[in-house]
């Protein structure tokens, strides 16, 4: 039935001794192929800098860090989990949900810090700043994340949003200039010769740097470290230079890519440490129908999860008193069912992709599923 009501999650969910057992193994089969954190083994007698594999920067000041049981912090261990493809949070079971709102995931981080294998955490006013990797050009704001009684992930919004790191950006331009020697020299005005020239444009972010480039017919972007540099060049024709053409020379998704390998947000204050969220929520979408999904009676463990692949939103979806799953989804629109079973410590898996233009009642076919396998299924998400 068409629906005019707000966005959120049916989450009623029965236990019995049975299930819970099937739902632990298959935890702990799904357990396995969650992202291992990356390591860093540090002193703690300086100010510590941090840089992970998909770009996260960490300044940690030790003196900020104070241990639960008051002992002298002295070596740091550092671990950190970068999340930003809808695959890794569903291997990794972060749902990008915020007090039943969905979320648009700019990203999942997890930041622990470790001495002497104890917790730490931050003393009270006091932060860390981190530097997150830029994926997408929603408005983000900044979430810290806690599990729930069933291990699902919930966000809570803090008071920070993410603004785009700006860089020193310089143009230079080569441009062709009358060779007035040889020009005079044969008595005509076909001679030219290079003239260089270099525009500083001040700190500027990705953005307002690709606006300038278009006005000004940039050829050739370079990021260095914290500068943008533009290059403007012409190529010679019959002793002639010619402008190169920009939109000629390079793909219409030229800047996207280098968005996606040297954008940042500008460095942000983070006043917990554990899981951290570059989110911003999902707008609210009236126009839905309701998707039902009977549990499959040859499985005894099942999770399921609904997910907008485009948007990185992973939604868990429980199972109700009837043995069924509902969950409303905007019509017209793609979303991924995603479903994990167990029976007799046998793995099986349902992978479906929907379009609701009605109601509808999605009968689930799992597909038996060898475990060394299960890696390359979540591939394919």
């Amino acid at each position: 039935m068409y629906k005019k009501i707000p966005l959120f999650i049916f989450v009623i969910v029965l236990f019995s001794c049975s299930n819970n057992k099937s739902n632990e193994q298959l935890q702990s089969i799904l357990g396995e192929f969650k992202n291992s954190p990356q390591i860093f083994e540090l002193s703690s007698d300086s100010i510590i800098t941090i840089k992970g594999e998909k770009g996260t920067v960490l300044n940690i000041d030790p003196n900020n860090l104070i241990a639960p049981s008051n002992k002298k912090i002295e070596n740091i261990r550092v671990e950190l989990l970068e999340l930003t493809t809808a695959s890794e949070l569903l291997k990794n079971n972060v749902q990008t949900v915020s007090n039943g709102k969905w979320l648009i995931s700019g990203g999942s981080f997890k930041i622990d810090i470790y001495s002497n294998k104890e917790l730490l955490k931050l003393k009270k006013g006091k932060t860390i700043s981190v530097s997150f990797p830029k994926i997408r050009n929603e408005k983000m704001q900044l979430f810290y994340g806690a599990r729930n009684e069933n291990n699902a992930m919930n966000w809570e919004l803090g008071n920070q949003a993410f603004t785009p790191k700006k860089r020193f950006g310089l143009i230079s331009e080569t441009y062709a200039i009358p060779d007035d020697v040889k020009n005079d020299r044969y008595r005509v005005n076909g001679y030219f010769k290079e003239g260089f020239k270099t525009v500083t444009l001040g700190y500027i972010d990705l953005e307002e740097f690709k606006k300038i480039a278009f006005e000004r017919g940039i050829d050739t972007t370079i990021i260095k470290s914290d500068t943008i540099i533009g290059i403007k060049q012409y190529y010679l024709v019959e002793e002639q230079f010619k402008p190169l053409s920009y939109r000629d020379s390079l793909d219409s998704d030229y800047f996207e890519k280098i968005a996606l390998e040297n954008t940042f947000y500008k460095a942000i204050q983070i006043s917990k440490l554990g899981w951290i969220n570059v989110d911003c929520f999902y707008p609210e979408i009236s126009e839905r129908y309701s998707l039902e999904i009977p549990k499959d009676p040859t499985i005894d463990g099942m999770v399921l999860y609904i997910l907008d692949i485009t948007n990185n939103t992973v939604l868990n979806v429980f199972e109700t008193e009837t043995q069924k799953y509902f969950i409303d989804l905007p019509r017209n629109q793609s979303f991924t069912v995603v479903a994990f079973g167990v029976k007799n410590q046998q793995p099986y898996v349902l992978k479906k992709t929907i379009r609701l233009s009605k109601d509808e009642i999605l009968k689930t076919k799992f597909e038996k599923i060898d475990k060394n396998k299960l890696s390359n299924f979540f591939d394919t998400i």
